[in-house]
Parts: structure tokens; C-alpha cells; sequence
């Protein structure tokens, strides 16, 4: 019988806080890319407003 193998990384000693803690950084990572990008185009818009 073959054996099967999974290529998931394994789980940190610390239990579940460890990768709850990281999809947490990494949602924050995303929320403040976005908040920099929707400030560029709060921007670049007003911008286009003033010339015309």
C-alpha cells in the first residue's frame, strides 16, 4: 500500500496561535496596501479635478 504524503508545513509548537497570528499580519499587510493605494487615488483624483 502506498504511503501518502502531504506537503502541508507543519503545524508550530505553539498550537493554533502562531498561524492565526500570521493570517493576522498578513490581512493587515493587505488592509494597509489598499488604504495606501485608495489614498493615491483620493489623490490623483482630486488632482484631475483641479485641472479641469
Amino acid at each position: 500500500m502506498a504511503r501518502l504524503t502531504c506537503k502541508v508545513a507543519p503545524r508550530p509548537k505553539t498550537g493554533w496561535a502562531e498561524p492565526a497570528r500570521a493570517a493576522a499580519d498578513r490581512m493587515m499587510g493587505v488592509s494597509a496596501e489598499l488604504a495606501v493605494r485608495w489614498q493615491q487615488k483620493v489623490e490623483h483624483d482630486s488632482q484631475q479635478e483641479q485641472k479641469e
